[in-house]
């Protein structure tokens, strides 16, 4: 930075190799410029119109964008450093190869312009994730770590089905089946915890546990569960699962007489007590970021 002359910020005229430093272009407008290798330092863009405009490899320190409006522009291989982004308007635009340290723009705006490329859109995603959590923003964060799993399963399915050129001529055989691994692994996650980490998701699987899992593996040990002492009946099972999983409920009379069946039944009862906690901390945290 320190052999880059420090220049006049114009917003009619592009640059290349260029230091701008405590400048304030507040309300000012760049329409169809270029600039490559320029580094913006401590600079206002305050109610700015930047529309078809490139900025390729530039670096933004410190820059303040309150209610900027940037339409079709293009930020490429850019870093944002300590920026602050509040009431940005980002439209049609293309954010590729960009890192953001310590600051993040929120999803609403940049949702429309990540990376059309999976695994760029992946990669993106992951570190505004981690920006917006580490701000306290857990909303954006998670729906930011979401976009970033459809990025990479979109990527994976790529690789499994040899969608291109690039792709068949880059990646293997054991490549495609390495990304058949990762990619039931990302969907397997996807159903059982679920990116965003809802509460509403794992209330569900908690209900599928409780509803069938649960008394599947309670009729295949039906010998040892038992009622009025004789063997328990289908209903009788259900029944005995939705009261494990509702302890103190008695809205079934069955007992469980042999170590499997008691088994079944004891880990039924720690799996709904897990599932429980896990259902209330999440919902709890629901409302309050919703407050």
């Amino acid at each position: 930075m320190s052999g880059r002359p420090k220049r006049t910020l114009d917003p009619g005229v592009g640059l290349v190799d260029a230091l701008f430093a405590s400048d304030r272009v507040d309300g000012q407008t760049f329409n169809q410029l270029e600039y490559r290798h320029c580094t913006f330092a401590n600079v206002s863009f305050k109610d700015c119109i930047i529309q078809g405009t490139t900025f390729q490899n530039c670096v933004f320190a410190g820059c303040y964008f309150r209610r900027a409006q940037i339409t079709n522009a293009k930020f490429i291989g850019c870093r944002f450093i300590d920026c602050d982004f509040p009431k940005i308007d980002v439209r049609n635009s293309e954010f590729k190869y960009n890192s953001f340290i310590r600051c993040y723009i929120s999803y609403g705006e940049l949702k429309d312009s990540l990376p059309p490329q999976g695994n760029l859109k992946s990669e993106m995603c992951v570190n505004l994730a981690s920006e917006a959590r580490a701000k306290g923003d857990i909303r954006d964060s998670e729906r930011f770590r979401q976009a970033a799993a459809d990025g990479l399963e979109e990527y994976l399915w790529a690789i499994i089905t040899g969608r291109s050129e690039f792709h068949r001529q880059k990646y293997g055989t054991a490549d495609r089946w390495a990304a058949l691994a990762k990619l039931t692994a990302s969907k397997v996650r996807r159903h059982l915890w679920g990116y965003r980490r809802s509460w509403i998701v794992v209330l569900r699987n908690w209900l599928a546990l409780v509803l069938v899992g649960f008394p599947l593996w309670f009729y295949g040990v039906r010998e040892g569960i038992k009622r009025n002492n004789r063997p328990a009946e289908v209903a009788d099972i259900w029944l005995a699962s939705l009261a494990n999983a509702l302890p103190g409920s008695r809205i079934s009379d069955v007992t469980f007489v042999s170590a499997a069946a008691q088994f079944a039944a004891l880990s039924e009862v720690l799996v709904s007590v897990l599932f429980g906690g896990l259902t209330a901390a999440l919902l709890f945290r629901s409302i309050f970021e919703r407050a």
